[in-house]
């Protein structure tokens, strides 16, 4: 037996394949070694995965026909995914969709996702929001991370809205895992309970949250107005990101704003509310938080 061998090079004895040790052994790597691995290494695992690690951020133009993703990197499932450059996707090339084939939105718009595969390919997806956890195909747990194409799971780092004409709808600019987009009404009304409001049109499916405002108008009689707007029609108010007006004598023409950072706990749905029933409240979203 040798306690210790020592080579510039290992190769195995015959053919391509070796084996280091048997079932059952431990091998000890020591402080201060570097293992430089200019191959691929499989079989190993990660604590981390399916999370974007940095870029992938979108620039559509309003009009565009096409939009870009900036270079970035992510884990699917536990395999790090690189891109070293910029991608720039056309509604209208088909090979920039998931199946080859380029989709319409001339019959009605609506939002296009954007994927990447296993193996790096980044792809149009079309209205096909994800529906799985995680590349096993589980559905526990909101928000979904992957769409699942039959063979294939994507990934899905963003979306943008098309219109009818096969064009970016408006401006959306990603930073980090906040895209941007301009400042658009959700709700103008004066419900004392807690009422839904649709985002369907205003953000994609599985956000984290919303980014925006809500304000009042005061009641104009001299009694406290505040509103509210959530993630849920919780009745405590839990988790609300509330306005009140600046004094209990607020005129019916002055508005109130306060930035707004909601939770989302159903897919593309807000709730609001005013604690005064003659209080007129106000609502718009600026972006949204993405998984």
């Amino acid at each position: 037996m040798t306690s210790e061998i020592k080579a510039d090079k290992w190769s195995p004895a015959s053919g391509t394949a070796g084996t280091i040790g048997d079932s059952g052994d431990t091998f000890t790597v020591p402080s201060g070694v570097t293992f430089t691995n200019n191959g691929t290494a499989t079989g190993f695992g990660s604590s981390v995965e399916d999370i974007v690690l940095w870029g992938w951020e979108i620039t559509a133009a309003a009009s565009g026909a096409n939009f870009t993703v900036s270079a970035g990197k992510l884990m699917h499932g536990n395999t790090l995914i690189s891109k070293t450059a910029d991608t720039t996707l056309t509604f209208g090339t088909a090979g920039d969709w998931h199946d080859g084939a380029a989709d319409s939105y001339s019959g009605g718009a609506g939002w296009c996702y954007v994927g990447v595969k296993s193996n790096g390919d980044l792809k149009l997806l079309g209205d096909n929001p994800a529906q799985k956890s995680d590349t096993s195909g589980n559905t526990a747990g909101y928000p979904f991370l992957y769409w699942h194409d039959g063979s294939n799971y994507w990934r899905v780092i963003g979306a943008v809205y098309v219109n009818t004409s096969n064009q970016n709808s408006f401006i959306i600019k990603t930073m980090g895992r906040r895209a941007n987009c301009p400042l658009t009404l959700i709700v103008e009304n004066s419900q004392s309970s807690y009422t839904s409001y649709s985002l369907a049109a205003l953000c994609p499916k599985n956000v984290l949250a919303i980014f925006g405002n809500i304000g009042n108008n005061g009641d104009g009689v001299g009694n406290s107005a505040q509103t509210y707007l959530n993630g849920t029609n919780d009745s405590g108010d839990v988790g609300a990101s509330v306005n009140k007006a600046d004094d209990a004598n607020d005129s019916a023409n002055k508005s109130n704003l306060t930035d707004a950072y909601v939770s989302i706990y159903t897919d593309q749905v807000v709730y609001a509310r005013t604690a005064n029933a003659n209080t007129n409240y106000i609502a718009h979203i600026t972006g949204w938080e993405l998984p």
